[in-house]
């Protein structure tokens, strides 16, 4: 069986709530590891295979697999894990940004916290990719126009003589 495979049905398999805390506790524990090791390296660049790099993290492969299925949206060109065998060559390149930016959208305040970043991000970069995430998260409220209300389309026209107009035209011809 290949390595995301297995990955998938241990994730995907019946557990009790107790069993589900405990693989996930240990999981993201392993998983905190991988990244300080990754964060300390000088390249964004990771190529070998994952029972190499497993063994290089010092994790089991399907651990490594499950790290791999996690950073997978980060990377400059997603891994088609499916097709990978533990003896495959791979090679990745980490979007740093963005893999700190999906950190705070998984909030995984345990991953975008470790002080490893700050030899990948300045204090700065963090702080815009942190502002980023919040504005991209921000619901604007809708702004309701009057009839009366100058066009938002900028003709100069009261909304009534104008789009609003033009909207009840194409409603009613539907």
């Amino acid at each position: 069986m290949k390595p995301y495979e297995t990955w998938k049905n241990i994730t995907e398999s019946e557990m009790s709530p107790e069993q589900y805390s405990q693989f996930w506790k240990e999981y993201l524990k392993e998983e905190e590891g991988i990244y300080k090791k990754i964060l300390k390296l000088e390249s964004n660049v990771i190529e070998g295979t994952i029972k190499d790099l497993a063994d290089a993290n010092e994790v089991d492969e399907v651990t490594f697999t499950g790290f791999l299925d996690g950073i997978n949206p980060s990377l400059e060109t997603e891994l088609n894990l499916d097709d990978y065998e533990l003896d495959t060559p791979i090679s990745f390149t980490i979007n740093y940004e963005k893999l700190y930016f999906n950190m705070h959208d998984a909030k995984a305040k345990w991953l975008y916290n470790i002080k490893e970043w700050n030899t990948i991000l300045t204090k700065e970069q963090q702080k815009n990719i942190k502002k980023d995430f919040r504005d991209s998260k921000a619901i604007a409220p809708k702004v309701k126009i009057g009839r009366n209300d100058p066009c938002p389309c900028g003709s100069g026209k009261k909304y009534k003589k104008c789009c609003m107009a033009k909207d009840e035209a194409a409603n009613n011809q539907e």
